[in-house]
């Protein structure tokens, strides 16, 4: 990563290295990545307002069933969020 890529790549991220975007009510998106080619995309995960996360994705998660976890991604930031119990 060229400087000022990697200057950008700083600007965008937390203090925990993720890319952190707004959705609905309050919540957010956030991805990261352990790779220095990358600045985001190993994982995502949907935080509540105060930063508890909520759900998380890997991405070898959406390569194997890749519609139905940008679905779920899409969804959930969305407000639809469904509460599972055994």
């Amino acid at each position: 990563m060229n400087e000022d890529a990697k200057a950008i790549a700083d600007a965008l991220q937390n203090k925990d290295g993720e890319v952190v975007v707004p959705v609905a009510n309050g919540c957010t998106l956030r991805s990261g990545s352990t790779s220095s080619d990358f600045v985001s995309g190993e994982y995502v995960r949907l935080c509540d307002p105060d930063g508890n996360e909520l759900l998380y994705w890997d991405n070898e998660e959406w390569k194997e069933d890749p519609v139905l976890v940008m679905g779920a991604i899409i969804n959930s930031a969305a407000g639809l969020r469904v509460d599972l119990q055994a």
